[in-house]
C-alpha cells in the first residue's frame, strides 16, 4: 500500500524488465523511491494513487503508450506540473515535438549509460524529497 512517505516517489514505465530494472536501479542508488510500471495503464494508476515527483515513460508500451500516458497524467487535476521524462528508443524529432507538446519535460535516447540518465534527470530529483 502506498503512504503518505511514499509520496514524491519516481514512476518508471518501461515494458522491457531489464531495463526497468536499469532504470530502477540508477533511481535507487540516488536514493529515490521507485514505483515500477510495465505499461502507460500502471503508471498513471500509480499517479492516481499519488503525486509523483517524476515520472520516466517509454513511447512504445502495451495497452497504453508514453505520450497517452503523459496526456492523461497531465491531466489529472493538480498533476500538470508533475515533470515528466520520455525515455526512449526512438530518436525521432516528431515524436520529440509530441511529447512536448504533451508537456514532456525532456526526452532522453535509449541506449543511455546509467550515469549519462542520473546527470540528465538530476534537476528533477533535487529539492524536497530528492537527495539528487
Amino acid at each position: 500500500m502506498i503512504g503518505a512517505d511514499d509520496a514524491n516517489g519516481v514512476i518508471v514505465a518501461e515494458n522491457d524488465a531489464i531495463m526497468r530494472g536499469i532504470i530502477r536501479g540508477v533511481l535507487a542508488r540516488a536514493k529515490q523511491h521507485v514505483f515500477a510500471a510495465a505499461d502507460g495503464l500502471e503508471a498513471v494508476t500509480l499517479a492516481r494513487r499519488f503525486k509523483p515527483r517524476l515520472v520516466l515513460l517509454d513511447i512504445d508500451m502495451p495497452r497504453l503508450g508514453g505520450l497517452l500516458a503523459c496526456e492523461i497524467i497531465h491531466a489529472l487535476p493538480g498533476y500538470f506540473d508533475v515533470p515528466i521524462v520520455i525515455v526512449t528508443g526512438y530518436n525521432d524529432t516528431s515524436l520529440r515535438k509530441a511529447a512536448e507538446q504533451l508537456g514532456a519535460r525532456d526526452f532522453i535516447a535509449k541506449p543511455f549509460s546509467p550515469n549519462a540518465l542520473l546527470a540528465r534527470l538530476a534537476g528533477f530529483l533535487d529539492g524536497p524529497g530528492g537527495e539528487g
